[in-house]
């Protein structure tokens, strides 16, 4: 027989996955919009003032729920949160480099770093 696991199952943390998707997805249109639209214009801080308010929302919800889906007071460790800040920057670097520098469209650019 197989074993079972101790762990009992879990409610799916919907509204905090949604909130930290948008978060991001909002903070990585900021950053690629800052060259061309200038990093002082109103829709690149409007877009990084979204991000953060909607990484603020995750943040207060994660710190609510029982079962967090990641808890923020993680990233209070100051090797983990460097850490993670490089793993997020090698990976958007390159990805970078690979479209700018190596003229990949961004699925190339997407499957070379898979």
């Amino acid at each position: 027989m197989g074993r079972r696991s101790r762990l009992s199952p879990r409610a799916t943390a919907v509204p905090s996955a949604l909130l930290f998707t948008a978060g991001v997805v909002a903070l990585l249109l900021g950053i690629t919009s800052g060259p061309s639209a200038g990093w002082a214009s109103v829709p690149v801080l409007g877009v990084f003032a979204a991000a953060a308010a909607r990484l603020g929302a995750w943040c207060a919800v994660e710190l609510r729920i029982a079962h967090p889906m990641l808890d923020p007071r993680l990233f209070a460790i100051p090797a983990l949160r460097a850490h993670c800040l490089a793993l997020v920057a090698t990976f958007y670097l390159n990805g970078q480099y690979l479209q700018h520098s190596k003229s990949f469209s961004p699925f190339l650019a997407s499957l070379a770093r898979a």
